[in-house]
């Protein structure tokens, strides 16, 4: 994978600027503008029809560009879509909440496939693979037939196959979602290892409050298609900014840990 030049972690390595994204004459998101630095996880919070994912699938690609607003686009290269299609593999990789497997098949064939676009043997790909699916304990998954795996195993699987493509953003939409708690925790951390060891930035789409809190360096909260709020986290998620986000209820905030990093305890009003 690529080497990391500590001095450059905490760079602006790509630059949301109005991005938005309309569906049906309608703007699904929109006025996003923010900067994704190296080395850092962005977590990307709101309540259900917000525009979370409509953010990632617009930043991804994945909608037509008459319906795409703003630009995304990567310090020193330009706007994304500018770019040959090779070289946007290279600059984002998207990891959904779930993906449907109808052929057969294993792990370690799956995960190698996401060296396409890189200049690797097969040799080469199926080692980076093999590396990938160690450092998230997958490595006994390696020769199941990767339809046979749980929700939880599928979505470890997809990120490992995501970092063998080494883009330099990585846009996770609920990819964590499925797995047991105590197993996020063990993905979430790896998350963090993983993007400080590289030039590249990680956009995760949550609805679990107090994970992202725990394991995101900035947050952006989005309400409506439109932004609340973006920054560091015990600055961004505050009790004003999520009354914004979820006013049917109450939230209580503890500074907790070295990092004084907020935990969140939610309180449904009655009323």
């Amino acid at each position: 994978m690529s080497p990391f030049n500590e001095k450059s972690q905490n760079a602006a390595i790509a630059k949301l600027q109005d991005v938005g994204l309309m569906r049906g004459g309608c703007a699904a998101i929109q006025g996003v503008s923010i900067e994704l630095y190296s080395g850092k996880i962005l977590a990307v919070l709101g309540p259900n029809g917000s525009g979370k994912s409509s953010l990632l699938r617009r930043l991804a690609g994945l909608e037509s560009k008459t319906q795409g607003l703003g630009t995304f686009s990567f310090t020193g290269e330009g706007e994304l879509t500018s770019l040959p299609v090779a070289q946007r593999s290279r600059r984002v990789a998207h990891v959904a909440s779930e993906s449907a497997v109808d052929f057969p098949i294993s792990v370690l064939e799956s995960v190698a496939l996401g060296a396409f676009s890189r200049s690797l043997s097969r040799e080469e790909a199926n080692q980076e693979a093999k590396a990938a699916l160690e450092s998230l304990s997958l490595s006994p998954l390696s020769e199941r037939n990767l339809g046979t795996l749980s929700g939880g195993q599928m979505q470890a699987v997809a990120l490992a196959r995501a970092a063998v493509q080494d883009a330099k953003v990585l846009l996770l939409d609920e990819a964590l979602s499925k797995m047991d708690v105590d197993r996020q925790q063990e993905v979430a951390a790896w998350l963090r290892g993983w993007v400080r060891s590289g030039p590249r930035s990680v956009v995760w789409v949550s609805h679990d409050l107090n994970l992202a809190a725990a394991h995101a360096d900035r947050v952006l909260l989005l309400h409506r298609g439109g932004m609340v709020a973006e920054g560091e986290v015990s600055e961004t998620l505050t009790e004003k900014n999520l009354a914004v986000l979820y006013p049917r209820g109450k939230f209580e905030l503890e500074l907790a840990g070295a990092e004084a990093r907020p935990q969140i305890r939610f309180h449904r009003d009655q009323k």
